[in-house]
This record gives C-alpha cells, structure tokens and sequence, in this order.
C-alpha cells in the first residue's frame, strides 16, 4: 500500500506513501522511477510526498509500519493488473480513486499497470514515467478530495497518445478544476493550495 501522512511523529513537513508494490506487476528499477516521478509531480506544486514501499518489494525496514493502519492523513495505493480493451475512441481507463465526494476526502488509489504500459507503448514514452504521471494522477484526486478533473494538465480526464509523443511540460504540471475554471495547486508542509492563474 502507498501512503501520504503528516501525523505526528511521522516524517513532519512531508507526505509519506505507502504502496503495495509487487515486483511481479512491474520491474523494481520501473518502480522506483515511477514512484520519484510520482513524488515528483506534487513536489513541483510543494506538496511533499515520500512512498513507503509495502508488499513483495518491501524493504526489510519497512514491514512493521506496513501494518499499522493509516493514518487520518494518509493515503493508500494499490498498483494492479486488470485487462482491459480500448473504448471504440481508444480510450482505456488507467485507475481510479476512492473519494468521498461530501466530505472531500479520499484514501485509496489504484493504478492499472498493464493498461499504462498499453499507453506508453503505443505513444512510444518511457512506461516508468508514465506510470508516475498515472499515480501521480490518481493520489492527486485524493489529495484535492474530488473526482474532478481539470482541462489540461495532469488532472486532465484523457491523456492522449499525441501529448505523450510531444512530451510538453505543461502536458503534466498539477492542475485542479475549481468552479468552471482551471488552477494550479501549489502547497507546502504536504497542505494543498489552489491558485488561478
């Protein structure tokens, strides 16, 4: 499991991760860039964030905070395989985030590895990164307590196979839809502010 916490005692001024990440679903070298491209993505916004790797790739140090339950301020992910086929425009869903919508809250993501590597390949991109940008992705609508998704950016809804040719920054800064408008996030000590540009 994958966990973003700032309780107490716990890694202060950051977010720690914990993901259940199994060598089995993606190579541990993949992973690990995955996983800094993930951290990568909100850190550029000043949202710290540091994974703590649980399940088959945990390290031999992790294993008892893998078993304590999360914290009121963490966050869980899961990195799975699910089979999927391509929608009649070419769309596949990569994930999906557990949210409650009232209470503007969330704690669990899930990325389907096979179906962002299908995604990569096809655009020719590097899978790690890309894999980073879907966890990245999802834990952000968990961070931002919505389902929404932003027009452009990485909270974008479709990520199509052109952006990931062109490669364009701006393709992958991390916005938020709030109200009918686009905002960057920006934030520091693992807390979210939303700006409009």
């Amino acid at each position: 499991m994958g966990r973003l916490a700032t309780p107490k005692g716990e890694r202060e001024g950051g977010r720690a991760s914990r993901c259940a990440c199994d060598h089995g679903m993606m190579p541990a070298a993949d992973q690990t860039v995955a996983l800094r491209a993930a951290a990568g993505v909100p850190a550029a916004a000043g949202i710290d964030v540091t994974w703590l790797v649980c399940g088959e790739g945990a390290s031999p140090s992790n294993p008892r905070m893998c078993e304590i339950p999360l914290g009121l301020t963490e966050l869980a992910l899961r990195l799975v395989r699910l089979p999927g086929v391509p929608s009649a425009r070419g769309q596949l869903q990569l994930g999906y985030s557990l949210v409650d919508t009232r209470v503007a809250e969330g704690k669990l993501a899930t990325v389907y590895v096979d179906r962002v590597h299908w995604l990569a390949a096809q655009a020719g991109a590097d899978t790690a990164v890309v894999s980073g940008f879907a966890i990245a992705h999802e834990t952000g609508h968990l961070l931002l307590g919505t389902n929404a998704h932003s027009a452009s950016g990485l909270m974008r809804a479709v990520w199509s196979r052109a952006e990931l040719e062109r490669a364009e920054r701006a393709d992958w800064r991390f916005f938020a839809r709030t109200g009918g408008t686009d905002a960057v996030v920006t934030g520091a000590a693992g807390r979210s502010k939303i700006v409009t540009p």
